[in-house]
C-alpha cells in the first residue's frame, strides 16, 4: 500500500523548490514567527515556502452528567 505525500514533498524530493532565507533576507524575515521558518517540517530542510497565518485552535469537550455530579458536591454554603 502507497504511503499518501503532500505536493510540497515531492516538490522537495526532486529539488524543484529554491531556498527563500538567501532571496528574502533575515532584515525581511525577522518578521515572521518561528514556526513559520521553521525547516525542520520541511523534508529538504530549507526555507521554501511560507505560511499566509496561522491557527490555534482549542476544543473542549464536557460530560454534562458528570459535570452536574460533581458540581453539586462542590457547592459553597450560601452565606447568610
Amino acid at each position: 500500500m502507497a504511503v499518501p505525500r503532500s505536493s510540497s514533498a515531492i516538490i522537495h524530493d526532486q529539488k524543484l523548490a529554491k531556498d527563500l532565507k538567501p532571496l528574502l533576507g533575515a532584515d525581511f524575515l525577522k518578521d515572521f514567527v518561528a514556526p513559520a521558518l521553521d525547516v525542520n517540517q520541511q523534508s529538504s530542510r530549507q526555507l521554501s515556502e511560507l505560511p499566509q497565518s496561522f491557527t490555534y485552535t482549542t476544543v473542549m469537550y464536557t460530560n454534562k452528567k458528570l459535570f452536574r455530579t460533581t458540581a453539586s458536591r462542590c457547592r459553597r454554603p450560601t452565606p447568610t
